[in-house]
């Protein structure tokens, strides 16, 4: 499967952890196993991995698409993610598919949680995947204060996640909202109809998935969470409101002192 570490994940230290990694259908050898891909990322050795340290590991660009998927990653907005932000990320994207990607991708863009994005959310969407070849051109030969619509085409040296290996070029219209909003029923009929404007995030999925653990390993747990969300999007939180009531979560820290107390633990010489 591509990875190596002889460091363990130490479950008798994190209890609350594997009560909420058990409730999303990940067995105790699966958590192993994701715990040494942590482990590989962890190029520090410090039970925490920033920003940089996992885009090597999965030998991505730095973009802001990117850099985005991390800071939802981490939910302590601390700058890094301890390994159940790790599990918990791998998780939720590795269990994405056609159909609830853009539930998810319009979650990223719904910064107030209003239920509704806008032509600004539209372009710093488009911005954040493609990169700054994204222009807007109007309708008819008029002005850009009217209707129109944002073109793509890819070019050498556009920093856009998703680089197309063929030689043609990646080109496509969306066409302008002008003040207007759309919910999410309205974002899901639009990214139907303009499939290629979330195909680098679904690149990025595939990407993921290839490097941890591999494709197929993920179809049976990506089939379990669909059938259980009825085909929608449901994030970590909704799943684990759901499978047990809040109170009963516990509130286990993703303080810095209980990561630093697992990385001394590790390095304590054997006797």
């Amino acid at each position: 499967m591509g990875c190596s570490s002889s460091r363990v994940y130490h479950s008798e230290l994190h209890p609350e952890w594997n009560k909420q990694f058990s409730l999303l259908g990940l067995n105790n050898n699966l958590v192993d196993l994701l715990y040494k891909y942590f482990a590989q990322a962890d190029t520090e050795g410090n039970e925490s991995i920033d920003s940089l340290e996992i885009l090597m590991f999965l030998d991505v660009d730095r973009t802001p698409f990117t850099e985005r998927l991390f800071k939802i990653f981490d939910k302590d907005k601390s700058g890094e993610i301890d390994f159940r932000e790790f599990v918990f990320a791998v998780y939720n994207y590795c269990t994405l598919d056609k159909v609830t990607l853009p539930y998810f991708a319009f979650s990223l863009y719904d910064s107030d949680g209003s239920g509704e994005i806008g032509e600004k959310e539209i372009v710093l969407m488009l911005k954040d995947i493609y990169g700054p070849g994204i222009e807007l051109v109007a309708d008819n030969g008029g002005n850009n204060k009217g209707k129109g619509h944002y073109k793509y085409t890819s070019g050498a040296g556009d920093a856009s996640t998703f680089k197309s290996k063929a030689s043609t070029q990646v080109q496509f219209e969306i066409p302008r909202l002008l003040g207007e909003t759309i919910d999410l029923q309205e974002f899901l009929k639009f990214t139907k109809s303009h499939e290629i404007m979330l195909k680098p995030a679904f690149h990025m999925m595939k990407l993921m998935q290839s490097k941890i653990m591999g494709e197929s390993y993920w179809e049976p747990l990506a089939d379990a969470r669909r059938k259980f969300s009825g085909g929608k999007y449901l994030s970590i939180e909704q799943i684990l409101q759901k499978r047990i009531p809040k109170s009963a979560q516990g509130k286990e820290p993703l303080d810095k002192k209980r990561r630093k107390t697992d990385a001394q633990s590790r390095k304590k010489p054997a006797h």
